[in-house]
C-alpha cells in the first residue's frame, strides 16, 4: 500500500479531531533520522504507515545508536479519553519507551516520557516539534532526580522526509 493511499484512510476515523488527523497524516511516510543520544550519534530510518482502518500510525525504526544496531516497532495514536497523542516503541535491545503528548493548535507538543532500558526504569519529558512539512524534531529531557545511567542522559533527533516519500 502506498503512503498516499494509506494517508487517505485516516479520513474515515471519525473520532479523531481534525488536528490529530492532520498531525498523523503529516507524520506518515519514510524518514531519515540523525541526532545524538546517550550512547552517541544516532542514524536511522523511521517508517510510519497508516493501516486500515486508520486511527494510528504503525512505526518501524531501524539504525545505529553509537556503535550498536537497533530495530523497533511501535504505534503513535490518538487517545480521545485523554486528548493526547500516545507513542510506544519496543526495541530489539531490550528498551521500550512511551510518551504522551499534550495536544493543542501549535506545532510543538510535549509530555510525559518513560520506559525501561534493560530492566532499569527511566522517565522524563519528550517534545515533538513539527518544524517544516518535511522535517520534525523529537527531543527527550530526563528528570534530574532519575538520571541513573546512560539511558537517562537525553537525546535529540531530527527526522527528515525521505525523497521517495510524497508529503
Amino acid at each position: 500500500m502506498s503512503d498516499a493511499s494509506s494517508r487517505g484512510t485516516i479520513e474515515r476515523a471519525t473520532f479523531l479531531p481534525d488536528r490529530a488527523r492532520e498531525v498523523l497524516r503529516r507524520l506518515a511516510g519514510s524518514w531519515t533520522v540523525s541526532g545524538s543520544g546517550p550512547a552517541g550519534p544516532i542514524t536511522a530510518r523511521w517508517t510510519a504507515t497508516l493501516p486500515r482502518p486508520a486511527h494510528c500510525l504503525t512505526l518501524h525504526y531501524e539504525g545505529t545508536h553509537g556503535d550498536t544496531p537497533f530495530a523497533g516497532e511501535g504505534l503513535l495514536g490518538w487517545s480521545s479519553a485523554e486528548a493526547h497523542l500516545h507513542y510506544v516503541m519496543f526495541y530489539s535491545n531490550d528498551v521500550h519507551e512511551f510518551a504522551e503528548f499534550a495536544f493543542d493548535d501549535s506545532d510543538q507538543f510535549s509530555g510525559r516520557y518513560y520506559g525501561h532500558a534493560m530492566g532499569i526504569p527511566f522517565r522524563g519529558v519528550a517534545s515533538l516539534e513539527l518544524e517544516l512539512p518535511d522535517r520534525f524534531l523529537f527531543r527527550v529531557s530526563p528528570l534530574a532526580e532519575k538520571r541513573l545511567d546512560a539511558h537517562q542522559q537525553g537525546s535529540c533527533v531530527r527526522f527528515t522526509r525521505s525523497p521517495e516519500t510524497e508529503p
